[in-house]
């Protein structure tokens, strides 16, 4: 599960995100301006993203900005705290690593961290299109009708764990990102993750071969079962 702690992204379709890596510096102040006039969905999201600050990655809610397939359906998902979080944040923000040592504080507490995993289904009707577009990832979907994020599971991350090990930094260092890790029920959906599926299997080659290691894909622990869509 590929999420951000914002729920949506800077970016509408790949195409856009093209135009921003070709973006004007803040040093060249005329072209900036016109380019930001002309993108202003990326501005505003940027500027959103830049209020939403963690001090805690426990500690966040988390979004798919982009929708992906759940059988025949369209959906997005989120992860949040399953106890509310304290806002704004309180846990010190100074220092290169204070997420990584806030997380290393907080998984030394005596019960496991909770996340409710919720899932958001894509809305029907005439405005469909318009209000829960498939390739437009700075539109947040509207929470409405069928449409309100359900809880659908739990996450728990157990407590009192050595995030320092040798092994375990080894594993993660290895580990591949990609929302594509998917089976066809749950393919990505959107220009966004089509272009995801290329760069990071590009990012993930060449941090296997920096590392000398060899790319395997997961594997499943038991055969998938069917899909089965709540009934709302």
């Amino acid at each position: 599960f590929l999420m951000t702690n914002h729920p949506t992204f800077f970016s509408k379709t790949a195409d856009d995100f093209l135009d921003l890596l070709k973006a004007p510096s803040e040093e060249e102040v005329a072209e900036k301006a016109k380019w930001d006039e002309a993108h202003p969905e990326t501005v505003r999201v940027m500027a959103e993203m830049k209020k939403n600050v963690l001090a805690d990655p426990l500690d966040g809610t988390y979004w798919t900005a982009v929708p992906y397939r759940f059988g025949k359906e369209k959906m997005k998902y989120k992860a949040e705290p399953c106890v509310k979080v304290r806002q704004p944040p309180t846990k010190s923000m100074q220092g290169d690593n204070f997420l990584r040592a806030n997380a290393k504080t907080h998984l030394k507490q005596k019960e496991p961290i909770c996340f409710n995993f919720l899932i958001q289904f894509q809305g029907q009707g005439a405005n469909a299109e318009k209000e829960y577009p498939l390739d437009d990832a700075t539109k947040q979907w509207p929470e409405k009708g069928r449409s309100l994020f359900q809880p659908f599971a739990k996450i728990t991350i157990p407590s009192r764990q050595n995030i320092d090990d040798p092994k375990r930094m080894a594993a993660c260092e290895n580990l591949s990102m990609t929302g594509w890790h998917a089976s066809e029920e749950l393919t990505p959906q959107g220009s966004i993750n089509d272009v995801r599926k290329i760069v990071y299997q590009e990012m993930a080659i060449l941090r296997r071969a920096e590392n000398k290691k060899t790319i395997k894909d997961p594997t499943l622990l038991e055969e998938p079962t069917t899909l089965e869509i709540p009934t709302l």
